[in-house]
Parts: C-alpha cells; structure tokens; sequence
C-alpha cells in the first residue's frame, strides 16, 4: 500500500475510529468492580421483592346469555306477541341480565356461598404468607352476619401440630379497642365463641396427614 493510500480520509477515520474504542474500554474497565456489583445488587434485589411480595393474579371470565325461543310464534308465545307490537324489546331483557350478573347482591351472594371473605394462607417467618385455598388442613368459618358487624377484619394466627391440637389466637377489634384472645383445642371440629362472634374450625379431610406442624394465619 503506498503512501497516498495511507493518508486518505477513509483511513484516517478507521484509526481513529479503533483509537478511540480501545481507550473508551480501557477506561470504563478500570470500574468492572462497579459494574459487577451493579449487577449482583439487582439480582439481591429481585429475590428479595419476589419473596416478600406476594402475587396477584388476574382472572377474566365470560357469560353468555341467550335469547329465548322464538320459533313457537307469536300466537303461542305471549313475549312474542308483545315484541311484534313493539311494546317489547328483548335488548332490555338482555340488559337486564347484565345488570343481574353485574349486581353487588349476586356478587354477595357468591362469596358468602363460596366462604370467599375468609382467606386462609401458611404463615412464614421469611417471605409472604402463602395462600393455601382448598388445600388448608384447617377450615375456618364465621358467619356472614357476624363478619359483616366486625369493626374492622379479624385476624387469626393458628398453630396446627401433627397430633391435631389446635392453638388459636384472635386479633380483633372490640368497643374501637384492639383485642387479643387465645385458646387451645386438643382435636378439631371446634368451636370459639368471642365477644365480635364464634369462630369454628373443622378438619379439611381431602389434604393429606401433616407430617410437621404448620402456622397457619386466617382473616
């Protein structure tokens, strides 16, 4: 390559070009120890946030709602009459549906069905408490009445050992004080009666026998 080749702007640039990326490396990689520390606090960090933050889930469902029969015709079917006289519209039957599924009254009705206003979760001492669902050895259940009078929501902290005792503590709150009450049960199906309503605890039989004890937390 001669010498002219060697000058040209083209040529230049590269050198440059390569100068200037090797002394911007070299000068960051003095900081690696920065860098790799960066690194192992955000990953220190999301473990942390993924122990003690519990999880949300996001759950869609869909309804269908049919119209009725109109192959019975208008003489045999009243509704039918009426709609072919334009008195009737089966839009607002069918919004009337929607806001039947949309009422907070079936929504109630729902939840107190479903025992779905008291959650029970594994209590750790690192960490979220663990939802348990139908897997709970232990069910608890309040009225709906009773738990709709609290003052504010009740909190249960359970000790359920191998041999089927039961040590409960409640946390309630009573005359806008807060409460605290404990009891021991040797065997369950039990029953607790406090000054905010009765608390009963019965065995779930579909989970299997514990093979240690559990702290469980109901509210």
């Amino acid at each position: 390559m001669t010498d002219e080749q060697k000058n040209t702007p083209s040529g230049t640039e590269q050198r440059e070009e390569n100068v200037d990326l090797y002394a911007l490396f070299f000068k960051y990689f003095a900081y690696w120890p920065w860098f790799v520390a960066s690194v192992l606090v955000c990953i220190i960090s999301a473990f942390i946030y993924l122990r003690y933050q519990a999880p949300v889930y996001n759950v869609d469902a869909a309804v269908l709602i049919k119209e009725g029969d109109k192959k019975g015709g208008s003489s045999n079917n009243p509704m039918g009459a009426l709609q072919d006289l334009g008195m009737f519209s089966m839009t607002n039957n069918f919004d009337n549906e929607v806001e039947i599924l949309k009422s907070r009254t079936l929504i109630k009705k729902v939840v107190n069905h479903l025992n779905l206003y008291i959650s029970v979760a594994e209590e750790r001492m690192f960490g979220y408490n663990t939802p348990l669902y139908k897997s709970t050895p232990v069910k608890v259940y309040m009225t709906p009445e009773e738990a709709d009078n609290l003052e504010e929501g009740a909190k249960l902290h359970l000790k359920y050992t191998m041999n089927g005792k039961l040590d409960v503590k409640v946390e309630y709150m009573f005359d806008e004080e807060k409460q605290e009450t404990e009891v021991s049960f040797d065997s369950i199906p039990a029953v607790f009666p406090t000054p905010v309503g009765v608390f009963s605890f019965t065995k779930n039989d579909s989970v299997p026998p514990l093979e240690e004890d559990m702290n469980l937390v109901a509210y």
